[in-house]
């Protein structure tokens, strides 16, 4: 049976039909349709590659087939397998072919993937590189010495024989153990291994603790070596590897320096030819070109499969993958039967299949094998061994050539075009790209084309006598969709530069690139210029549009030059921080908390701790500030960020992590080296590209292994007042002006003035100033003019109160105000004269909404929020009914008692520290203050018990050194639940009345809420 027709074309490649996974009308969804040819292609001499859709139940699988025509003497058929020519390591098919030079192979014989050789034989021309195991229904492929391709099942013969005549049979080559049908492969057995098998013999089998291996060579015992690591391969011999029966057998019989006959032989169907190369494979799919049933229980459902046919006189193969993949159904193994029957094999047989399919083949006047297939799971699998197929022939003369370039480019791109050429025997030859002339609608620049007419072209090339079309569609407004420029906005400060990409996202789908020599470019006079897609402002604020044209269809972008101010984060009321850090192992070593020891600007400031001592140097160490357990939102589209930071001239990197609105995550850089010591502002740009809003998910600190040598193991920063920088706006700009007596002037969106007199104002970024315990507005004024206005009144535009500080410039000092409320809301301020004023927002406030104004806990909470002592469980949420832990009663302890973190201080308990309880639950157990429970745990979220909150305010007493006697005693109803380990400091606790009882009881077991740990520490610390 033929497969093609015999002869020499100059190329053949043919598209059959330009199909698509939509049905033709008359289909019916559930139809089964014959094999369609989509391409086909010489790709060596006797060698087709030919692409199918075969449609079965109304959906599509895509088939690859490689044909060889063995009736040509160039076309060669034999094994690729291991690496380097052993099986010291599995390989993909694609790396095997590059290695070997095949010009396209499937991958064949099944395998267990703990290992690197096959199930079946693999016989490389004369050479039986690995026998064929006891699989007695299994069948191979085989290329006998005439070449002739056979599918048979074929059997391995062996035996050793020792100088007094004992023989033991061998029962295979090259092969590692495995079982069928209950038949152990090494059990009481010998087994050869070659050279091919890799650099070692097998040595120690796990399960067979005793065993002999005899090395070989020249024909002559080298060494018996008895439950030894595996040995070196002799080069010029063999190792016999023998266990039970087979041990025993090369024991007696053999000392070193004996000679060794040897006889190994491959068995196939009576009468066969001998076999020159033989490749494993599984069941039988077709007989005398019928389909036939097979079953296989392992390999059901629909997946990945290969195969292999030959024609009647076994002078034709065919190599088959199908495919599994997003666009392609796969097969169930009767399917494939059906499909080896239908491509008109005579004979073929199941090759492994799933994971293991793969295909690649040397395209025409290609140098390297490219995949074929889609490979299930979407990487190729290592595979033991392979059917490779070889181009034997001579490099020849020039032939002919393909043109290689796009068939579909964008209006106004350049692109470049190739020629591959090849040679009579369909090699690979090297045409000189400079001697190909080519023409086409628009104009070539050596082999440059710029694309600058929309529509269907032809690309021409000639070179040596032949000429190739190549049809190229250029896209223009015809077939756009949409014009797309990104960033829609642009946002650059003065003097800064900005690129923005362009695309089309056309009618059929694509999303594709314009390039600059595509697309016309203008922008609004005076805001700067535009360069390759590349915006650079000018030197002035402003705000304007960038015009892009792209074949007519126009997007307006608008611009924003310079930046304002914004304040984000004080540190004074954000909740849940924690720290985490990476290696893992370093989690337990630092902190992540609020507190009140050094301060920029109001009240709090976050402390990050860190120690990487507890993990190796050459490793990345990182200490994370996690901003709350979901990362926190910046409003708007700001285009940088400032923080104020307390630095250690650690060197260490400082970065925060972000999460745009996609999900991407982007990196913000502070400071590529902490080379500082004490408060120093620091920025960070927001990178190009983010897609808004972005998050901030959390402020690291990077010690790289190249960095440990400058760094230390161990220190503290503190983080303070972060700033927003976002677009400008003039519409929101704050200039300096001249106002008249009761004109109202607003800074930003914070306070609005109003002076008595005439008076020129000039607002002044407050970013820089050092102002602990004060919060002060995003702008403070300087006034000025002839006289001094006498007052000012301050009108806030948040619900908060506002007071007023006067910076006296030329006497260095600095002085709050006192101001006087006025009923419409105003603040009234008597002014001292010219000068810088800043407006402050008072901090003895309640950020609280369900503190209630009036309610017994209001003034505990907001007195001790106000001092850093407690702090919410969001910025606007006490949470004053939730029941307190064991955790937060720590934390409130610590800061309330001025506890100081001690970074030589460990946590051992097993369990998770939230990071802002780390430091005062650090202190308090090495005060002995509160300890852990049984199996190492803390449990920090259990909730508090009065009898726990007793005990650990009356150790926490004891600590500070209070004097705890005097007092009444107090007599509880309940006195017999109270635990043994409590008494003593419930009955002081309650005689000094710091905790009472309720109803007479005690309630030991009890928990207390939030309000009610609140109330206790504002009693005792008033």
């Amino acid at each position: 049976m033929q497969y093609w027709e015999k002869g020499r074309t100059a190329m053949l490649l043919v598209v059959a039909l330009l199909f698509s996974s939509v049905l033709p009308s008359w289909a019916s969804a559930n139809e089964t349709q014959l094999a369609q040819l989509l391409e086909e292609q010489v790709i060596g001499e006797g060698v087709v590659s030919q692409t199918y859709i075969k449609r079965i139940a109304g959906k599509d699988a895509r088939v690859y087939v490689t044909k060889v025509d063995l009736n040509n003497p160039y076309a060669e058929v034999r094994p690729i397998y291991g690496k380097g020519g052993t099986f010291v390591e599995r390989q993909p098919i694609e790396e095997m072919a590059k290695e070997k030079g095949a010009i396209a192979a499937i991958n064949s014989d099944f395998f267990n993937m703990k290992n690197r050789t096959p199930f079946g034989i693999t016989l490389d021309k004369g050479e039986l590189v690995s026998s064929m195991g006891r699989m007695p229904y299994w069948f191979s492929l085989g290329i006998t010495g005439d070449r002739t391709a056979i599918i048979e099942k074929m059997t391995y013969q062996g035996k050793v024989t020792a100088p007094n005549g004992n023989s033991y049979v061998i029962q295979g080559v090259n092969k590692e153990e495995y079982q069928s049908n209950g038949y152990a492969s090494h059990k009481d057995q010998i087994n050869l291994y070659t050279p091919s098998f890799g650099p070692t013999s097998l040595g120690l089998l796990p399960g067979y603790e005793e065993y002999v291996e005899v090395v070989v060579e020249n024909q002559v015992v080298k060494e018996i070596r008895y439950n030894q690591p595996a040995a070196a391969m002799p080069s010029s011999g063999y190792v016999l590897w023998g266990h039970g029966g087979g041990a025993k057998f090369l024991q007696e019989n053999f000392n070193p320096g004996d000679p060794v006959e040897l006889a190994s032989t491959t068995l196939t169907a009576p009468g066969a030819s001998a076999l020159d190369s033989a490749m494993a494979g599984h069941v039988l799919l077709v007989e005398n070109g019928v389909a036939l049933n097979p079953t296989a229980n392992s390999i059901k459902g629909l997946v990945a499969r290969s195969a292999a046919g030959i024609s009647q006189d076994g002078k034709s193969l065919l190599l088959v993958a199908v495919e599994k993949s997003s666009r392609s159904r796969g097969m169930e193994l009767v399917e494939l039967a059906q499909l080896m029957s239908e491509l008109g094999s005579f004979r073929a047989f199941n090759l492994d299949g799933g994971g293991s399919t793969t295909m690649v083949a040397r395209k025409l006047a290609d140098h390297q094998v490219s995949l074929m297939n889609t490979p299930q799971g979407g990487t190729q699998r290592k595979v033991p061994t392979g059917i490779g197929i070889f181009n034997t022939a001579p490099t020849g003369e020039f032939q002919g050539f393909l043109i290689d370039g796009p068939t579909e480019v964008v209006k106004g791109s350049e692109t470049e075009f190739k020629v591959k050429g090849y040679d009579v025997h369909f090699h690979p030859f090297a045409v000189p790209q400079q001697d190909v002339m080519w023409t086409g609608t628009d104009s070539f620049t050596g082999n440059r084309f710029l694309a600058l007419t929309s529509g269907l072209q032809e690309v021409v090339a000639e070179y040596s006598g032949v000429r190739q079309s190549h049809k190229l569609n250029v896209i223009g407004a015809a077939q756009v969709e949409q014009l797309i420029v990104e960033p829609s906005t642009i946002a650059v400060d003065v003097g800064q530069s900005k690129s923005f990409t362009v695309k089309i996202r056309t009618k059929n789908g694509k999303l594709l690139d314009v390039t600059p020599k595509g697309a016309s470019v203008s922008v609004t006079e005076g805001l700067g210029t535009v360069e390759e897609f590349t915006f650079n402002a000018g030197v002035d604020k402003g705000n304007g549009e960038i015009t892009v044209n792209f074949d007519g269809i126009e997007v307006k972008v608008p611009v924003y030059i310079g930046a304002v101010a914004e304040p984000f984060e004080s540190f004074d009321t954000i909740a849940g921080i924690y720290h985490s850090a990476l290696p893992a192992q370093l989690a337990n070593n630092g902190s992540f908390s609020l507190g009140s020891d050094q301060v920029y600007r109001t009240k709090q400031s976050a402390r990050l701790e860190y120690n990487f001592s507890g993990a190796p140097q050459n490793e990345l160490r990182i200490a994370y500030g996690m901003l709350g357990s979901k990362p926190i939102v910046l409003p708007g589209t700001p285009m940088s960020a400032g923080m104020w930071v307390y630095g250690d001239n650690s060197q260490h990197w400082l970065r925060s992590e972000l999460i745009d609105a996609n999900g991407k995550v982007h990196y913000l850089d502070w400071t590529r080296e902490m080379n500082f010591s004490g408060w120093n502002y620091v920025m960070g740009q927001i990178p190009v590209g983010v897609a808004y809003p972005v998050s901030m998910k959390s402020i690291y600190l990077v010690n790289v292994p190249e960095g440990t040598a400058q760094g230390p193991e161990s220190g503290t920063l503190y983080f303070d007042e972060m700033t927003l920088y976002q677009p400008y706006d003039a519409s929101k700009d704050v200039l300096a002006t001249d106002l008249e007596s009761g004109q109202a002037f607003r800074l930003g969106n914070e306070v609005e003035l109003k002076f008595d007199s005439t008076t020129r104002v000039e607002p002044v970024s407050t970013v820089p100033f050092y102002m602990p315990g004060k919060k002060p507005t995003m702008f403070g004024f300087r006034i000025s003019g002839s006289q001094a206005p006498q007052t000012v009144s301050l009108q806030p535009l948040k619900e908060m109160a506002v007071g007023l500080v006067h910076f006296d410039e030329e006497k260095k000092v600095v002085e709050e105000l006192k101001g006087t409320r006025l009923p419409s809301g105003e603040t009234l301020f008597v002014l001292p004269g010219f000068g810088l004023y800043v407006p402050v927002y008072s901090t003895d406030i309640n950020p609280f909404k369900d503190v209630l104004a009036g309610s017994w806990y209001e003034k505990p909470v907001i007195d001790l929020y106000n001092q850093g002592i407690v702090n919410g469980m969001s910025k606007d949420r006490f949470a004053p009914n939730a029941v307190l832990t064991r955790a937060q009663f720590v934390t409130i302890l610590g800061n309330w008692l001025g506890w100081k973190d001690d970074p030589s201080l460990k946590l051992e308990f097993k369990d998770q520290i939230p990071g802002y309880a780390v430091p005062a639950i650090k202190v308090a157990v090495s005060k002995g203050i509160v300890q852990g429970f049984p199996g190492g745990l803390f449990k920090p979220d259990a909730p508090l018990t009065r009898a726990q909150m007793s005990v650990m305010l009356y150790k926490a007493l004891q600590d500070r050194g209070d004097d705890l006697s005097g007092g009444t005693d107090v007599m509880f109803a309940d006195a017999q639940n109270i635990p043994e380990w409590a008494k003593e400091a419930v009955q002081v606790m309650s005689t000094k009345g710091y905790i009472k009882g309720m109803n007479g009881s005690f309630n030991p077991q009890s928990t207390a809420t939030r309000a009610q740990a609140a109330a206790l520490i504002y009693q005792l610390n008033n």
